[in-house]
């Protein structure tokens, strides 16, 4: 008895049903799933089922080759409305149960019931994975493992918010045939869970045992799988069909890897009535580390512990987002204990105890049976500047083998302050000014020409300065900034542009045909075009250099991306040149002849 039920439709503007029914082949599972059902290129399904005297549940994974929203549902007739499915949510991590009232963004509404029970929500690199518990009946939804049923999928390959889809289809599929048809005797347990099955997603993985249930062999009768899945709780259940937490360090019994250089350690204490959390940071480089609690997965509001090896650990108020808001609590209010911060071989090791209950105003509470958020980031410096690597994640301290535990960028698709000071200089120096250039240079035949170019000229001026602007209010920006070689030619752009459009205002003015423009004219134009040509070559190197900064937080790609812009420009330049000089030698040499016809026909014969 097994179904995977749950989002019946993502489609949002369109039936589901629009790609047709399909069936699938289901396998034998990986990772300690019963099968493996490999839905289409890019979304993996897999699930495993577990029953016992009280209930039965279906443990339901989707892997997503993408970073947008996933869905999965069940329906009577293989359409979208009428059918109830979970969705889950990459821009805030969440995963629900929803009713499909409508074919419209608003008719897809979260449930009154919502009775999974998320285990994992996992946002990393261009992967997305969520996994939950699926009752096989409750009061809105029965499903018969028995029956051949229409399944419904439907994912974006980008978008992480409730949006139209990108691919979307219907599944026919019987959960007791295709365990069958999958060589599996019956299904397995307690799963244990390979780290190596999804390759780009952190934390490892490993399974949660109940040994005494565990069977002697690779098959046994389902008889004896229900019997013994009759002595385990629910609570039991759903503890082993989680992952777990386990931790690579003797001393601590639960890790998480926030990404690949960052790991966290923890241990849950008890004393008396009171809980406290024991933690270790474990950093691969040189630099400042910080963890923090949120109440909201977001910076501003939360209590950090940062670790600065120039100074210490301590505890820290984040108001907002510029370094000024990043403010160190008074000596009173330090109530972390056995705080330190340690280098050694290339490598930052923070430690500290914390109690789960603050009894200091601002202090934000942890639960020991709850999902609680936590923020965290760190940089390559032991002086506290912009962060290069930053997330946001769900944990469950108490029983992290039954929390959600995902990651994903505090930002989400959001860009940051360093990220929209390079867009606003992109625009005008990889477009607009490139353009306004053109204009002058080979659109001197068209009337409105000066016009187009001045225009051109005029928004980049603003919006050099809106750029210049928020270059000098960026956050955590430690020191000058102009300290940096992007900085000092970033400065000597901006004083540059602003200098060739004060003297293009002040301009000697063009002399009228047939006079020859005056000698302060020509001396003009041409500096007006060589301090034009220098403007774009130090713009493109300064972008290329912000591009190398940790605050673009981008990678390799946009340099190379760069290089072609260039490449183009320059192509375009040269064919434009080229293709005036034929025009104009066409002209002139149609004109002479012209001009030798009238001589001899005004000969008197």
């Amino acid at each position: 008895m097994r179904v995977l039920t749950i989002l019946s439709s993502l489609c949002l503007c369109s039936m589901f049903l629009a790609h047709g029914v399909t069936e699938t082949e289901c396998v034998l599972g990986s990772d300690g799933f019963d099968v493996d059902v490999q839905i289409d290129t890019k979304l993996l399904l897999q699930f495993s089922y577990l029953e016992n005297s009280d209930s039965s549940v279906l443990r339901i994974k989707l892997t997503l080759n993408g970073k947008g929203w996933i869905g999965f549902g069940s329906s009577a007739d293989g359409e979208m409305i009428g059918g109830t499915a979970v969705i889950g949510l990459p821009e805030d991590l969440t995963m629900l149960t929803y009713d499909m009232k409508g074919n419209k963004t608003e008719n897809v509404v979260p449930s009154s019931v919502q009775n999974i029970t998320p285990l994992e929500f996992i946002v990393i690199d261009e992967t997305v994975v969520i996994e939950y518990l699926q009752p096989l009946i409750s009061e809105n939804i029965i499903l018969d493992p028995s029956m051949t049923q229409y399944f419904l999928y439907a994912y974006t390959d980008e978008v992480p918010f409730l949006d139209k889809h990108d691919e979307h289809g219907t599944i026919l599929l019987n959960i007791d045939e295709c365990i069958s048809n999958s060589n599996l005797a019956m299904p397995t347990l307690f799963p244990s869970i390979s780290p190596t099955s999804v390759p780009t997603i952190s934390p490892t993985t490993s399974p949660a045992i109940l040994p005494t249930l565990s069977p002697t062999s690779s098959f046994f009768s389902m008889a004896d799988f229900s019997r013994k899945l009759d002595e385990v709780t629910n609570d039991q259940l759903f503890t082993a069909a989680t992952a777990s937490c386990v931790s690579d360090l003797p001393e601590f019994e639960n890790q998480q890897e926030f990404d690949s250089k960052l790991k966290f350690y923890w241990n849950v204490l008890v004393e008396g009535l009171d809980y406290f959390i024991e933690a270790k940071m474990v950093f691969a480089g040189e630099g400042w580390v910080a963890w923090g609690i949120s109440s909201n997965g977001k910076m501003e509001g939360s209590l950090s512990v940062l670790a600065l090896p120039s100074t210490g650990v301590a505890l820290y108020d984040i108001e907002g987002y510029s370094k000024s808001d990043v403010k160190i609590r008074d000596d009173s209010l330090q109530t972390l204990v056995n705080a330190t911060v340690t280098q050694e071989n290339g490598v930052t090791t923070v430690d500290f105890v914390k109690a789960f209950v603050g009894d200091v105003a601002g202090d934000i509470s942890l639960s020991n049976t709850e999902t609680n958020d936590f923020i965290w980031a760190y940089r390559n410096d032991n002086f506290f500047s912009e962060h290069s690597e930053k997330g946001s994640v769900k944990m469950n301290l108490g029983n992290c083998t039954s929390g959600v535990v995902a990651t994903s960028l505090i930002n989400g698709n959001k860009l940051t302050d360093a990220q929209i000071h390079g867009l606003v200089m992109s625009i005008v120096w990889l477009g607009i000014v490139p353009f306004a250039v053109l204009v002058a240079h080979f659109g001197k035949c068209f009337k409105y020409w000066y016009y187009v170019h001045a225009s051109l000229q005029t928004v980049a001026v603003i919006l050099t300065a809106i750029g210049f602007y928020l270059a000098v209010e960026l956050p955590f920006v430690e020191g000058d900034h102009f300290s940096c070689t992007h900085g000092k030619f970033g400065l000597a752009v901006v004083v540059i542009i602003f200098f060739q459009f004060l003297s293009a205002l002040k301009r000697p003015k063009k002399s009228k045909p047939p006079h020859d423009d005056l000698p302060a004219r020509k001396r003009w134009v041409f500096m007006h075009r060589l301090i034009a040509a220098v403007l774009i070559v130090l713009a493109y190197y300064t972008i290329h250099e912000g591009i190398e900064l940790p605050e673009s937080d981008l990678s390799d790609k946009w340099g190379t991306a760069l290089v072609v812009v260039a490449i183009v420009y320059i192509a375009l330049s040269l064919l434009l040149e080229v293709a005036t000089r034929l025009y104009r030698y066409c002209t002139r040499k149609s004109s002479n002849e012209n001009d030798q016809g009238n001589v001899q026909r005004s000969v008197p014969i």
